[in-house]
């Protein structure tokens, strides 16, 4: 697959599009185009860069009906056009992402197969067909809208399991698991890829709420993704849920690339190394850092600067990425208090309770 870069587009970028033969001559009525374009606040205008070649450019901008819909229009050259699946790929991810939007559509002609191919494999559905709707220098040609949602676009989906304490969420994208994380009763979630999960799937409400529920024992909910996304993310919750109900003790998950300093991932790995069943003090962690990283420390010194980085620790918890898969719930103050979890300190005591009863078979 091409190697796709997009750059914003600016005016003067009129003069490559009109000499790749995307925009027609005059070059003052391509530029007065995009300076029309450049006028949207709400669009997104990017230049397409593929290997070392020239593509083009890819436009999208919102509905006037609908803000949360909006429409792309390609002005691809042939090298473009070769990377066509990639390069709308890149568009609808920042679509969802930086935009906001919820539904994108694009017109494309109904003779470009390739084009047509590559929409379906991307979570497009076809809208219908508009007759005689593109000019061409033969005539007119007929013209196929595609459309597709957030929740649809196999960019990423959403995984739900409900327990006692709330929600636990995952998160992928094709290439593995990016998040596993909670969703607690009563939790307002932003307009998102994830609130528009949540909803469809029952567990938001209009406004964004999460539901309160009084289920006690652990249930996955229907998942809405589909394909190679809905066997991996059917995949994670399966394993999860049998974790909840106490008969798994480990994962064999592909997770996702964390973005973190190099700090942060060292301290995830050695929460991974926290065994079932068992806790470690933020104060241990940072100690075992340490050890490592300053071996030459006499043991009082090492004890001391210890105290100052757990902390860092706690933070460093508090980002990790992957909870559960990562055992940060393992992780636990001084004197066995439980204090800071992302999940909320009633899912942290839920799970250490669930895996002390799942190991010994008593919670006292």
């Amino acid at each position: 697959m091409a190697n796709v870069r997009l750059r914003p587009l600016r005016i003067e970028d009129h003069r490559r599009l009109v000499g790749a033969g995307c925009l027609e001559r005059p070059y003052r009525a391509a530029r007065d185009l995009l300076r029309a374009w450049t006028r949207d606040p709400a669009a997104l205008l990017w230049t397409v860069e593929t290997d070392d070649d020239f593509g083009g450019a890819i436009a999208l901008f919102a509905a006037t009906q609908n803000p949360t819909a909006a429409r792309i229009e390609p002005l691809l050259t042939a090298a473009g056009k070769a990377a066509y699946e990639a390069v709308v790929r890149e568009l609808l991810a920042r679509a969802f992402e930086a935009g906001g939007f919820h539904r994108v559509e694009i017109a494309v002609a109904a003779d470009d197969q390739d084009a047509l191919g590559s929409l379906a494999g991307l979570g497009f559905s076809r809208d219908g067909l508009l007759r005689h709707a593109a000019r061409r220098r033969q005539g007119y040609r007929d013209v196929e809208l595609w459309s597709t949602l957030r929740t649809e676009s196999g960019l990423r989906g959403f995984a739900f399991i409900r327990f006692k304490p709330g929600y636990v969420l995952i998160e992928a994208r094709p290439d593995g698991i990016t998040r596993v994380g909670f969703l607690q009763n009563g939790e307002r979630l932003e307009p998102s890829w994830l609130f528009d999960s949540a909803w469809e799937a029952g567990i938001a409400d209009d406004a964004g709420l999460v539901r309160r529920h009084t289920a006690r024992a652990p249930e996955a909910l229907p998942l809405q993704a589909a394909g190679a996304l809905g066997e991996l993310l059917g995949r994670a919750q399966w394993q999860i849920l049998e974790y909840l109900q106490g008969r798994r003790c480990g994962f064999d998950l592909p997770l996702a690339a964390a973005q973190g300093t190099s700090f942060q991932r060292a301290v995830w790995a050695q929460i991974a190394a926290i065994h079932y069943g068992q806790t470690r003090t933020y104060g241990e962690i940072a100690a075992a850092l340490l050890a490592g990283r300053e071996p030459e420390l006499e043991p009082e010194a090492r004890e001391r600067k210890a105290r100052k980085l757990a902390r860092a620790v706690g933070r460093a918890c508090g980002a990790n990425p992957h909870a559960i898969v990562v055992p940060c719930h393992r992780v636990i103050g001084a004197d066995d208090r439980l204090t800071g979890f992302a999940g909320g300190l009633a899912a942290k005591a839920w799970l250490l309770d669930m895996e002390l009863v799942a190991r010994y078979g008593s919670a006292e």
